[in-house]
């Protein structure tokens, strides 16, 4: 992969690494959209290198710039003290530092026992763009610190996603590396070559153009909203090779391309089936059943609470905390919200909050044992995570325009942060989905009418 598509991208980072601080530029960027390779051919370069010391921080797991600094320090250390474990050296308490002349300090000190066996650490920050509480100023703060630093050297690798972010520093001169997307015949060569000998552990006998043709067909399914992104796509591919691939054996492999397709067309149109066939409705029950899935139903009810509730209500009406200390397990409101979404327009809201709260409603009783409410199992209490199968839902939810969004772009990116929400579903009809899923709504409203 890194060889056939990122060979230039690869040999300029070779140029610019090394443990020689002297001949190789202080900071580095690496710039491209999600799942272009970036963090792949960069710890590439750097795992070929045994000469390289360097650690990795992922800010999209942090929350602010405090907790930043913070996890520098930590990094730095632990980094060192795992590749030279004879060298004595304190260990600082990372919580201690509390701002950007803090961490200077911490640095220093512990490359001052480290030099005579290390002289330079190289720092990636993966996604320095992607930390929810940054402003201008804290990047040209990390930018400085290999001139404050007295005691050996430190080199920043920046891996940045969104160009409009790195164009705020373009006249500081700082060596950048674009990675641009994938085609899609090229990720068709990378996608075989990385899922084949995967795919091919359930029958080995299984020929390489029958798993080429299946990537294929989801590339040509699915490339429209997941892009370039690899990751994404082996996600897809992992989920749907199971059904395709009990299709294949169970007519003795004697379907040609065509016939396989007709037989397996609607793994290339839904993610789940697209009835929820599980629910018991009783004969005198009314409710009109849609064609969403289970996921798909409390998508929409998340959506419709973002639209019609103010954020300020979200921790007391979904906290799982504040239900534990409550004494009370099951998820629902605690005081009623004086509010009528039938009397007021839709609210635009971003992707994040949506999920956060499908992440709190969606039912894991029928998976995980939730009848214990303690802080112990608040901790050991698993969630649904935000997986492909929900992005790809919310995307069919847009094409069927039960969500809306408050651009007017018809090619638009689901998962830019600039991207507003709403959902595009009455009252009666939110309700009726609710009702299919027996997901008690109108305890969150005051004064509706059933």
């Amino acid at each position: 992969m890194t060889v056939q598509y990122r060979e230039y991208q690869y040999n300029t980072l070779k140029s610019l690494i090394s443990h020689d601080y002297s001949i190789t530029p202080p900071n580095i960027i690496l710039l491209g959209p999600t799942g272009t390779g970036k963090s792949f051919t960069l710890n590439h370069v750097l795992d070929n290198n045994s000469d390289i010391v360097y650690g990795t921080i992922r800010p999209n797991e942090l929350v602010t710039w405090k907790s930043l600094i913070q996890a520098t320090s930590r990094v730095i250390q632990k980094t060192l003290h795992k590749q030279f474990p004879n060298i004595v050296c304190p260990m600082l308490d990372p919580l201690q530092v509390e701002d950007y002349y803090g961490l200077v300090k911490d640095i220093d000190i512990v490359m001052s026992h480290y030099h005579p066996v290390c002289q330079t650490i190289h720092l990636v920050i993966d996604g320095f763009d992607l930390l929810q509480d940054i402003d201008a100023s804290l990047l040209l703060v990390y930018l400085k610190l290999f001139e404050q630093i007295k005691s050996g050297h430190l080199k920043l690798l920046l891996v940045i996603r969104d160009q409009a972010f790195n164009n705020r520093y373009s006249s500081y001169m700082i060596p950048t590396i674009v990675f641009p997307r994938y085609d899609q015949t090229q990720l068709l060569t990378i996608l075989s070559q990385i899922k084949y000998n995967q795919l091919i552990k359930s029958n080995s006998t299984i020929a390489f153009s029958v798993i080429q043709n299946f990537i294929q067909l989801i590339l040509q399914s699915f490339f429209s909203y997941t892009g370039s992104n690899i990751n994404a796509l082996c996600d897809i591919i992992d989920m749907k090779w199971k059904p395709y691939y009990e299709t294949i054996i169970s007519n003795d492999m004697t379907l040609d391309s065509t016939s396989l397709y007709r037989k397996t067309k609607h793994l290339f149109t839904f993610v789940d089936e697209p009835l929820d066939k599980n629910n018991n409705i009783d004969d005198n029950d009314t409710t009109v059943e849609h064609e969403l899935s289970k996921l798909a139903k409390y998508v929409v009810i998340a959506a419709y609470f973002c639209s019609y509730t103010e954020s300020r209500y979200d921790s007391s009406l979904f906290s799982r905390k504040a239900l534990i200390k409550a004494g009370r397990n099951p998820y629902g409101r605690r005081k009623q919200l004086e509010e009528d979404p039938t009397h007021r327009p839709a609210q635009t809201f971003p992707l994040e909050r949506m999920l956060a709260i499908f992440q709190a409603i969606y039912p894991l009783d029928e998976i995980y044992d939730t009848n214990s409410g303690s802080l112990e199992q608040l901790l050991q209490e698993p969630y649904i995570k935000p997986n492909i199968e929900i992005f790809q839902t919310i995307a069919e939810l847009y094409a069927l325009k039960w969500l809306a969004t408050s651009t007017m772009n018809v090619n638009i990116d689901f998962f830019s942060s600039k991207i507003k929400w709403k959902v595009n579903v009455s009252w009666e009809i939110i309700l009726q989905i609710a009702k299919s899923v027996k997901f008690d709504i109108q305890q969150y409203f005051s004064d509706i009418q059933s």
